[in-house]
């Protein structure tokens, strides 16, 4: 894939993400740009459920390591402002647009709780990284790839 302007990037990977959800039935609006916490803002038909997902993009995300397949993972950039962004209704979607030719997935989108990459900011913060990578590794890629779940158990709670 040509390498585009962050800002296409971004787009492409919050559209990608609102595609999918809507296409599963939910109500999906995309903030306007610089919106500190969100990228989308995801609904259930009945608009009594709202989920906030901030969206990450690479071109591309992998990091395969031939000599050690241990350490294969997927990254993407993060800001410091991650440390502070948590909830119960707020989870990152993490997208690859990398093209997989072994795969029937076109591009992968890892959709993780905010808890989680706070978690992992905090760390980077606390050690002083110089910049802070959110990292999802291959032997683990189950725990986050295509959960879809973690939206819609939100927005259509069993107990209705």
């Amino acid at each position: 894939m040509p390498r585009h302007p962050s800002a296409i990037t971004g787009a492409a990977g919050e559209h990608l993400v609102a595609g999918r959800l809507a296409a599963m039935g939910c109500v999906v609006a995309l903030t306007r740009g610089g919106s500190p916490t969100a990228d989308l803002l995801v609904t259930n038909q009945a608009g009594n459920e709202t989920v906030t997902i901030q969206v990450k993009t690479s071109t591309w995300a992998g990091r395969w390591r031939k000599r050690d397949p241990s350490r294969n993972k997927w990254e993407w950039p993060i800001s410091r402002k991650a440390a502070e962004l948590e909830g119960d209704r707020l989870l990152y979607a993490f997208v690859d647009l990398q093209e997989w030719p072994d795969s029937d997935r076109q591009f992968q989108v890892f959709i993780v709780p905010s808890e989680k990459v706070a978690s992992w900011a905090r760390l980077g913060v606390e050690k002083k990284w110089s910049r802070i990578f959110f990292e999802i590794l291959a032997s683990r890629k189950d725990d986050h790839l295509e959960r879809w779940d973690r939206v819609t158990d939100i927005l259509e709670p069993a107990n209705e």
